[in-house]
Parts: C-alpha cells; sequence; structure tokens
C-alpha cells in the first residue's frame, strides 16, 4: 500500500504531462523550423533559439538521472513485477540505457553551445532585395 500523497508534492501524472509537453514542445520547434527554413532563418534568431535548446538537453540529462534514481527507489517503495521475473535486473538495464543516453545528451549540449557561440557575432541588415 502506498503513502498517502502529501500537499503539494509532485503527482504521478505531472511526470507524464511534462514528458508530453516535451515532446509537443519538440514538435512544435520542428514545424516552426521548417515554416521558417525554405525563407531563411537569420542568425540573431538562431542565436536566440540555441541556448534554451542547449539548456533543454542539460534539463533532460537531469530528468533522466532523476527518472532512473526514482525507478530504483521505486523497488523499495512498490511491490513490483516484471515479465523477466527480475525486477532488479530490469532496472539495471534501465539505468545503463538512460545514462548512455545521459552521456550523448550531454555531448549534444556541449555542441549546440558551441554551435551557439560560433554564430553569436553574425547579424544582417534586413531582407535582400528581390527584383
Amino acid at each position: 500500500m502506498s503513502r498517502p500523497r502529501r500537499e503539494g508534492e509532485p503527482s504521478d501524472e505531472r511526470l507524464v504531462h511534462s514528458a508530453e509537453d516535451f515532446r509537443q514542445g519538440a514538435r512544435d520547434l520542428a514545424h516552426a523550423a521548417l515554416g521558417m527554413a525554405l525563407d531563411g532563418i537569420p542568425a540573431p534568431v538562431i542565436y536566440a533559439a540555441m541556448w534554451d535548446l542547449s539548456s533543454g538537453l542539460h534539463g533532460l540529462r537531469e530528468s533522466l538521472g532523476l527518472i532512473s534514481a526514482g525507478l530504483m527507489r521505486s523497488l523499495e517503495t512498490y511491490d513490483v513485477t516484471d515479465d523477466k521475473n527480475d525486477p532488479l535486473g530490469t532496472v539495471h538495464e534501465f539505468a545503463v540505457l538512460t545514462d548512455t543516453a545521459r552521456e550523448h545528451l550531454a555531448e549534444a549540449a556541449m555542441a549546440l553551445e558551441a554551435a551557439h557561440t560560433a554564430i553569436n557575432s553574425q547579424g544582417h541588415n534586413g531582407r535582400k532585395e528581390t527584383g
């Protein structure tokens, strides 16, 4: 039996909804980039977005670590079952795989930070005249 939830404590649904919001945000970003890419995206717009993208990857990396730790803790607080009849083994496998993902996210965030820096002095003088 689980303990009663305290006032203000995050709910199970909040984690799921936050993950859904993250997915939807990534989808919205892709749609926005597609719409702008056809016409060109000036560096100052990209520069403004890159910092948030890098920070988002760092946040995702941290979240995965907390989720993995929470899954491990669930073995002590829930009556866990799984098809392999090895809850500890499957949690360990999850932890190894999410650690790999976290390493890749750290590398991706650093690459985005470098890309952010690469265009930090670029500007523009408005659209080119066509004619």
